[in-house]
């Protein structure tokens, strides 16, 4: 149901027509005013914002590249673009609102207009028909046909003062909907209150006119951007969580509308299931809508567009951009970046960062505020903090032919392990470990190109024959690692979700055998790892065991393991049909070998590895070391997940390879879990081993039985 409040707030509520507002500022824009403010930008004063503003520093995927399109604009903040191409850029301290002109569409602003001043935190900017609407903290003024009259620009227009005066996150963001309607948030007045005007913590919505004034959607704490889904019209916001109840909650939300008068919570519930410690007793958070995105806490998520460009690759077709302003008073700042949120089916599946490195530490140096997509498929981003506005675009790189890596015919290469003879045979179901109500776990050993490698096989209860998982772990020490030690979880959690769970130890490890050659004792790239995983199917397929079905085959790999799964994969591309790596070590082993090897690196292995590869202070002499060479043989999809609190792996790794994946055009999805360290524990690992599920049973279960 909708409501409608005419008439009934403790403000004056003149929405029934429009009238003349003068403006006391030097740059009131009537008949025998002073001119508009004007800068021609010069190249070098672009060059000069490029320098200052540290763009080397932003971390985007493959083909994508920023530059500046507009400097010197200061608290630049919301966006909206004319249909002349004319970007209106609102503030908020500074009570401008600015007019951007590329004249001569090289992608770089050349003209700017400062249109008025002195406005009370004008933020909110909108375009429809001809005219601008501006929001203030208390009303909506409009210039018409503001672009016909370029130097001259019209008397703004009231057409509305139907809206309180606080300035606690009174700022607003204002925007046309499909249904011609101007949409107009009001903030709560605190941080966390309840009030008894229903007009706050809520989105509005009033005609062109600034008549017919109505709630849409309350228990909403502030949003300060907002978009519609191209497809389906439904309303999608984001929301900033509350302040003062710790570094790690509650979380800011993305939200979505899909009827009338929903409330999403505010004050009573946070993020899905955070009840409020002041205002949350008696309050079930069931009552309320979740959030469709829980975000980082205290990253300020503020502006967001649907992606409905043609020049970005198809799988960011329809998908959601938004800007993450930066926590401000977090103990470590978080933020500070443009984030993608993608959807399948109407409903998020993902949420990532997409553009990275306005903080360094401690250090930012821009803080993204808006995201608007322009008819040429480029991004634009307003950066408050900094004064910019920067282009985001696709450029698809062009390959060039790569020459075979040096010492590839080595027999410590990565294309000797890819070339040799596996045998996996011998599979053997030792002793009974530990019996359970869905699932039996066994001793298990094979031979691994004559080395016994030892395990622990899960079985399923009922009858199968059932898919299997083959799981590597990450580094231990040998001298304390125990047999079946180090997937501990995941072993009895997807066997007792119906898969064969195989987890091996590795040569060295547990009760395996060591292995005595120069290429074991130097565990370059993992080779050796990579044949006994390996193996262990191919061990499993002649064993020919009446519960395992070996036409669906995943693996697991977490760490060290997630490398040697990629190396699996790639090295043997059509023998594992899905595969989930949890904070893996790089499939560029130089980085690997510069993380963890370079120190400890003996004399004989410096003298061999120079002796095939070259000097160790090369990047050449590792790519025939590295799997990431031989990526585009992979055909295996693939699942990423990552945490930003990873100590151990740096998260840029799985960017690194997720983004070179994606650039050959390989099946990979990614997640990644804000907060979360090198071992996924409590609700990380909920939230990882879930995803990881859905995405084995959607290859090994849904699509196999799709198929047969």
């Amino acid at each position: 149901m909708k409501r409608f409040f005419p008439f009934v707030f403790g403000w004056s509520f003149v929405v029934l027509g429009c009238s003349r507002v003068s403006l006391e500022t030097p740059a009131q824009l009537v008949d025998g005013a002073p001119p508009m403010e004007v800068s021609d930008y010069a190249s070098e004063e672009i060059l000069w914002q490029n320098e200052k503003l540290l763009l080397d520093t932003i971390q985007l995927p493959a083909g994508f590249h920023i530059e500046v399109f507009a400097t010197n604009i200061q608290g630049a903040r919301s966006l909206a673009q004319s249909d002349r191409g004319i970007l209106y850029v609102g503030t908020r301290k500074e009570g401008k609102v600015y007019a951007l002109e590329d004249r001569d569409q090289n992608g770089k602003v050349d003209r700017m207009d400062v249109i008025t001043k002195g406005l009370k935190s004008p933020n909110g900017v909108a375009w429809k028909d001809g005219d601008l609407y501006v929001a203030e903290i208390d009303r909506i003024l409009t210039f018409p046909n503001i672009d016909a009259q370029r130097g001259n620009a019209p008397e703004p227009e009231i057409i509305s003062e139907a809206y309180p005066s606080d300035t606690h996150h009174g700022w607003k963001f204002i925007r046309f909907g499909p249904d011609g309607a101007l949409y107009v948030p009001v903030g709560a007045p605190c941080n966390i209150c309840e009030s008894q005007d229903p007009i706050y913590a809520s989105i509005t919505r009033i005609n062109s006119d600034g008549s017919g004034q109505e709630i849409v959607a309350e228990g909403i704490r502030n949003t300060v951007g907002f978009d519609w889904h191209p497809e389906t019209k439904e309303l999608w916001f984001t929301d900033n969580g509350r302040d003062l109840m710790g570094d790690n909650i509650p979380p800011d939300e993305l939200n979505r509308i899909s009827q009338e008068a929903e409330h999403f919570g505010y004050p009573y519930c946070h993020g899905k299931d955070i009840s409020d410690p002041q205002f949350g007793k008696n309050k079930n958070c069931a009552d309320f809508t979740p959030p469709a995105q829980e975000l980082g806490p205290h990253v300020a998520a503020l502006g967001m567009r649907f992606y409905t460009g043609d020049q970005f690759p198809q799988k960011y077709k329809n998908q959601i951009f938004l800007a993450e302003h930066g926590s401000w008073n977090r103990s470590t700042l978080i933020g500070y970046q443009v984030s993608l949120v993608t959807l399948e089916d109407n409903q998020a599946r993902s949420y990532e960062p997409f553009a990275t490195g306005w903080l360094e530490g401690k250090e930012r140096w821009g803080r993204p505020v808006d995201v608007l997509v322009r008819p040429s498929g480029d991004l634009l981003v307003s950066d408050d903090y900094s004064g910019t506005v920067y282009r985001i675009w696709y450029e698809e790189e062009k390959k060039q032919p790569v020459s075979s890596p040096r010492g590839e015919e080595s027999e410590y290469s990565f294309h000797s392990l890819m070339d040799q003879d596996f045998e996996g045979t011998d599979f053997t179901v030792g002793g009974l470990l530990e019996e359970y109500d869905t699932h039996k776990s066994y001793y298990a050993t094979y031979r691994s190109n004559g080395l016994k490698i030892s395990g622990t096989l899960h079985v399923p209860r009922g009858k199968g024959p059932f898919p299997v998982l083959v799981l590597n772990h990450g580094y231990f020490p040998p001298e304390s690692y125990t047999n079946g030690y180090g997937f501990g979880r995941e072993q009895k959690y997807f066997a007792r979700h119906g898969y064969v769970v195989l987890h091996i130890d590795y040569r060295g490890y547990g009760y395996s055998d060591d292995d005595p050659s120069a290429l074991g004792r130097q565990r370059w790239g993992y080779a050796g790892y990579t044949t006994d995983t390996i193996n262990a199917i191919l061990a499993l397929q002649n064993a020919n065991l009446p519960f395992t079905d070996m036409s669906r085959v995943g693996m697991f790999g977490h760490s060290l393991g997630g490398a040697v799964t990629l190396n699996a994969i790639t090295a043997k591309p059509d023998l594992i049909d899905a595969a989930v790596i949890w904070g893996s070590s790089s499939g560029d082993y130089q980085k690997n070998f510069e993380q963890w090897s370079r120190r400890g690196l003996s004399a004989e292995a410096q003298e061999i590895f120079e002796e095939h590869f070259g000097s160790i202070d090369e990047s050449e002499s590792f790519r025939a070391l590295s799997a990431q060479t031989y990526f585009d043989r992979i055909q295996t999809p693939i699942s990423m997940h990552h945490g930003t609190a990873d100590d151990d792996v740096p998260l840029e790794w799985s960017h690194s390879t997720r983004d070179i994946l994606e650039s050959l055009g390989k099946e990979v999805e990614y997640h990644e879990y804000p907060e979360a360290g090198h071992v996924f524990w409590g609700e990380y690992w909920d939230q990882a081993v879930e995803n990881s599920r859905e995405f084995f049973d959607e290859y090994l279960k849904i699509k196999y039985n799709q198929q047969n």
